[in-house]
């Protein structure tokens, strides 16, 4: 065989052996997509209210958290129906007496459809305030909670 034929085959080789392992190593749009769920109950029981989730990416540099009344583990974020935090801002959150408390940097629309017998109130603010929440796990001394 000639030289050139052995460095024409070698090559082939090895594209088809890179695309064989970068088939493999990527992952499929599900794999890639991690969700997480916090179920609220109603004081009395009867109703549910969600908190939701969404970290994709390769660095897992994309977050979406989502409130809403579906039990769902998948979405796709709708403003008619959710209430849409989006980016890597952190996220607090109290429930008490069916009120839901969130404090986030930047508070959510209200969404139009959304039904749901709990009071949702949102609290946006800023860096430093932040901060001092994040500063120590002073979030839990005030009895705040965070999507793990």
């Amino acid at each position: 065989m000639s030289k050139m034929k052995i460095i024409t085959l070698s090559i082939i080789a090895i594209i088809v052996i890179g695309v064989i392992l970068l088939y493999f190593a990527v992952p499929n749009e599900d794999e890639a997509v991690i969700y997480k769920t916090v179920k609220l109950r109603s004081k009395d029981g009867q109703s549910s209210l969600y908190i939701k989730k969404k970290i994709w990416g390769m660095t897992s540099d994309g977050q979406q958290i989502i409130i809403s009344d579906s039990d769902d583990k998948k979405f796709e974020a709708d403003s008619f129906n959710h209430y849409i935090f989006n980016g890597l801002m952190p996220f607090f959150y109290k429930l008490e007496n069916d009120t839901l408390t969130v404090y986030t940097r930047q508070v959510s629309s209200i969404p139009q459809n959304l039904r749901t017998k709990f009071s949702i109130v949102q609290f946006e603010l800023e860096n430093p305030d932040m901060m001092r929440l994040i500063e120590n796990d002073n979030y839990k001394k005030q009895g705040l909670k965070e999507i793990e």
